[in-house]
């Protein structure tokens, strides 16, 4: 995903969905794909997010058992 943020990517949906094909009404190509970039880095943050190890935040231990 090249450092693409996640950020990045739903900027790009944002300006993405203003673009509009005057002949047909309809969003451009450019819409689908910056909103599967989206999609793909989304899921790629909670799979990160999800491995991440128990960490120690304000003395209470936080992750998969600890919640």
């Amino acid at each position: 995903m090249n450092g693409v943020t996640l950020f990045d990517a739903a900027q790009a949906v944002r300006e993405s969905v203003n673009q509009i094909d005057p002949e047909t009404g309809e969003l451009l190509e450019s819409y689908t794909e910056s909103r599967e970039l989206f999609q793909n880095k989304a899921v790629a943050c909670v799979a990160y997010a999800k491995e991440e190890p128990i960490v120690e935040y304000k003395g209470r231990k936080q992750g998969a058992n600890h919640d």
